[in-house]
Order: C-alpha cells, then sequence, then structure tokens
C-alpha cells in the first residue's frame, strides 16, 4: 500500500508538473505571436529545466514500478493490477494527466505552426529582399546607371 501511496504522489507531482509546463507553453504561443524573440528564447531555457525535471520524475515512477513487479507496464496496465480500493483515484490521475498532456500537445502544434507561418515570411520576405538586390539600379547625376550594393549601403548612421 506505501508504494502505491507512494506511486500516486509520483503520478501528482507529474501532472502538477505538466500543468504548470502548460501555462508555459500558452505563455510561448502568445509570445510568438507577438514577435518578442528574446522573451522566446528565455521560455525554451525554461522548458529545458521542464524537460529535466520531467525525466527524474519518470526514472522515480520506473524505478517505483520496477520494485512493484510491474516493470514496462503503462498506468492503464498498472491501474488494471491494482485493488478496488485504489482504482479509482488512479484512474482519475490517469484521466487527468492524459487530459493535461492532450491539451499541451494541441498548444505545442499551435506554436509549431505558427513558427512554420513566421518562418515562410521571414523566407518570403528573404526572397524578395534577393530578388530587389538583384534588380537594383543607382542612377547618377549623368544619367548612368549602375547596380546597387545593398550589402555596401549605409541605412543607419555608423555612429550607432
Amino acid at each position: 500500500m506505501d508504494k502505491l501511496n507512494n506511486l500516486y504522489n509520483i503520478l501528482l507531482e507529474q501532472l502538477h508538473l505538466y500543468e504548470e509546463f502548460m501555462n508555459i507553453e500558452e505563455e510561448k504561443y502568445n509570445v510568438i505571436l507577438a514577435d518578442d524573440v528574446a522573451r522566446l528564447d528565455e521560455i525554451v531555457a525554461e522548458e529545458q529545466v521542464f524537460f529535466l525535471k520531467s525525466r527524474g520524475l519518470d526514472q522515480k515512477r520506473e524505478h517505483l514500478l520496477k520494485d512493484m513487479g510491474m516493470t514496462g507496464k503503462t498506468l492503464k496496465e498498472v491501474i488494471e493490477c491494482i485493488d478496488d480500493a485504489n482504482k479509482d483515484r488512479f484512474s482519475d490521475m490517469h484521466r487527468k494527466i492524459f487530459n493535461v498532456l492532450h491539451t499541451f500537445k494541441e498548444k505545442n502544434n499551435q506554436c509549431q505552426d505558427l513558427v512554420q507561418i513566421r518562418l515562410h515570411r521571414a523566407q518570403a520576405m528573404i526572397r524578395k529582399l534577393d530578388e530587389s538586390k538583384a534588380q537594383s539600379k543607382l542612377y547618377f547625376k549623368d544619367g548612368n546607371s549602375d547596380e546597387i550594393d545593398v550589402n555596401k549601403m549605409n541605412f543607419i548612421s555608423k555612429k550607432i
């Protein structure tokens, strides 16, 4: 019974971690929309911490399952093996974890789609710049034209 309580507590920790991670994913989506690259970098660093914590909890859970003689079993399979008194709380935990991970996956897919759209737009702008660079002509006072080297043009003062 003590091992079941420990397993439940690990699952509860995982649930709370996933809920926090979901909040970060929501913020990431809004940051991508706002084009806040600096904050996006911070969020990516925060995600790495969540991944490490998640992996640590997974290892704890796997070790405990090994001690219980249930190595390699999924949570659903574990629920089938436990007594009826604990099935409801573990089934409820399974449902909560499944729901938060499903919601997280959907938000993560939205973030990926948004990043792909932004990347496509950036690539289109780069293509347009390359095309305009190739077609640019500089006209001098005498009416003669010459190619412009956009890379040598100073749009911003060098004093800045």
